[in-house]
């Protein structure tokens, strides 16, 4: 995922490199999409939050999704990632809409939930 890091499409405004989130805590996620990009997109779009597995194996572990409306760009999460997560592996938000190829929109600078 990380060549999609730098997209210029979709900016995750509210999560740095490597921040530390606290597991089962409220976090407000932020994000901005360029206006070619939600010009394209149905209303509907999904948050993903994965973890990234790719030292280990070739795909990623979904731990959360949510449903928003493409107009809203913030949202209040209640970070879960299951109690036997690997704490020193990475995680990312990735935002896809389900009926636009590509399905994937952008993804999120990786985070730690400790």
């Amino acid at each position: 995922f990380s060549k999609y890091i730098n997209n210029k499409d979709i900016q995750f405004t509210s999560i740095e490199k490597n921040i530390k989130i606290e597991e089962n805590s409220n976090f407000e996620l932020n994000w901005k999409i360029s206006e070619d990009i939600f010009n394209k997109v149905d209303n509907n779009i999904h948050l993903v939050l994965q973890r990234d597995t790719y030292k280990q194996t070739s795909y990623h572990f979904i731990f959360d999704i949510c449903q928003v409306n493409k107009n809203t760009n913030s949202f209040i999460w209640n970070v879960k990632a299951g109690k036997k997560h690997n704490k020193k592996s990475p995680f990312f938000i990735a935002l896809i809409s389900p009926s636009t190829y590509p399905n994937y929109i952008g993804w999120s600078e990786p985070f730690y939930i400790f």
